[in-house]
């Protein structure tokens, strides 16, 4: 979906409901480490208005929305190699309605290797609350420079659409702003 022009009556009331209910679905617990020093990456992006940095602007009425193919990553990496660590317990992704249903995530201390944390198998979101998929760390909990969403299953015939990812958890504070970068089919992830 290219425009609002394009969307039906009904498509644009059903966006203005997931745009309400996610207004009020920012996990507060810890500190989104995320917000202000983070780089969000994808492998694609459906246009300029849905860029990859909507993903850790802190705002849930912004989305990034991929191509219409199954094969899409996301990455947030700290935004300079001078990033200290931060010990994060949680993941939370605030999928749109244009979800995977088959996906996994993966973190890294070092920006160059990659450890899996969650997988989530070919499921169905039955109502709008569980489009909030939160992924506790507390087992797994480390300092962490990166994640990682590796989509390989849409829901729906569109792309793939998130509202927000937040990594909750504490860092030392540090200056920086959030970016996007839009890969190349020839560039790694």
């Amino acid at each position: 979906i290219d425009s609002a022009e394009t969307l039906s009556e009904s498509q644009r009331s059903h966006m203005e409901a997931d745009r309400e209910l996610s207004k009020s679905r920012l996990s507060t617990s810890d500190q989104n480490v995320l917000l202000g020093r983070a780089v969000a990456k994808s492998t694609s992006m459906q246009n300029q208005g849905f860029a990859p940095h909507f993903l850790v602007d802190g705002d849930l009425t912004t989305r990034w929305s991929s191509k219409f193919e199954d094969k899409e990553n996301v990455t947030i990496e700290f935004a300079t190699e001078d990033q200290p660590f931060c010990n994060i317990s949680q993941i939370v992704v605030h999928w749109e309605t244009a979800y995977a249903t088959r996906y996994s995530v993966a973190v890294t201390d070092d920006l160059k290797t990659w450890r899996h944390v969650h997988s989530r198998e070919p499921s169905r979101v039955k109502t709008r609350l569980q489009l909030k998929h939160t992924i506790d760390l507390a087992d797994q909990a480390g300092q962490i420079k990166g994640l990682k969403v590796i989509m390989s299953q849409r829901a729906t015939k569109w792309g793939y659409s998130v509202w927000e990812i937040e990594a909750l958890g504490i860092c030392p504070e540090i200056e920086g702003s959030p970016k996007s970068i839009v890969l190349g089919a020839d560039q790694p992830m």
